[in-house]
C-alpha cells in the first residue's frame, strides 16, 4: 500500500496521533509494556513505507516515515532513513527499533509498513 503524503503529513492527523502516542501503552519499540503478547527483546529491523507525492519532498517523505514508525507503529527510530522517489512514489526505509514479534524482514531484507 502506498499512502497519500499530504495525508501523512496532514497537521489535524498528526495533531491526533502525537496526543494517542502519549498514552503508555502499547509500545513496541522497548520502552512501555507491548499490551502483553508475544513481547521480546528489542532489535533493530530494517523497516520500509511508501507515500506519493510531487518531486521535492524527500525531507517530508522521511519526517512522514519517522512519524508514523514512532506514532502510529509506535516503534522506535534512530538514523536517517533513505529516501528514493520513481515515478511518484516516495520509498523510504531506515532502521527501528522493534519488540513486536511480527516484525520480521520479508526476501528483501526490510519490514514494510502500510
Amino acid at each position: 500500500m502506498t499512502w497519500s503524503l499530504d495525508f501523512a503529513r496532514d497537521p489535524l492527523r498528526v495533531a491526533a496521533l502525537a496526543e494517542a502516542d502519549a498514552s503508555p501503552l502499547p509500545r513496541w519499540d522497548g520502552t512501555a509494556p507491548s499490551g502483553g503478547w508475544g513481547a521480546t527483546e528489542p532489535r533493530l529491523v530494517l523497516a520500509g513505507a511508501r507515500f506519493e507525492g510531487g518531486p521535492g519532498r524527500d525531507r517530508e517523505a522521511a519526517e512522514a516515515w519517522a512519524f508514523e514508525m514512532k506514532a502510529y507503529f509506535k516503534r522506535g527510530t534512530g538514523e536517517q532513513p533513505d529516501v528514493t522517489y520513481a515515478g511518484g512514489v516516495y520509498t523510504v526505509v531506515g532502521l527501528i527499533r522493534t519488540t513486536h514479534p511480527g516484525d520480521h524482514p520479508g526476501p528483501d531484507g526490510i519490514v514494510w509498513f502500510a
